[in-house]
């Protein structure tokens, strides 16, 4: 699985990243992001693109990771 650190990337640059990855083929994609925007984005961009997206933040709620799967 791919990984992804966009931390500190304002939103689209997140989006444009796991999009380029998307289209390489690949089956599942791991990204890292530390705002809210970007998560929502993220889960629009898998869901248009035929992914499941889960996410889960860090305890200080600062930092989400997200996995990116091929449905």
């Amino acid at each position: 699985m791919n990984h992804i650190d966009a931390k500190g990337k304002a939103c689209p640059m997140p989006v444009m990243m796991a999009k380029k990855e998307m289209d390489t083929g690949c089956e599942a994609l791991s990204i890292t992001v530390d705002n809210a925007i970007a998560v929502q984005n993220l889960s629009r961009l898998a869901e248009s693109q035929g992914f499941a997206a889960e996410t889960a933040s860090a305890a200080a709620g600062s930092v989400f990771h997200g996995i990116v799967l091929k449905t």
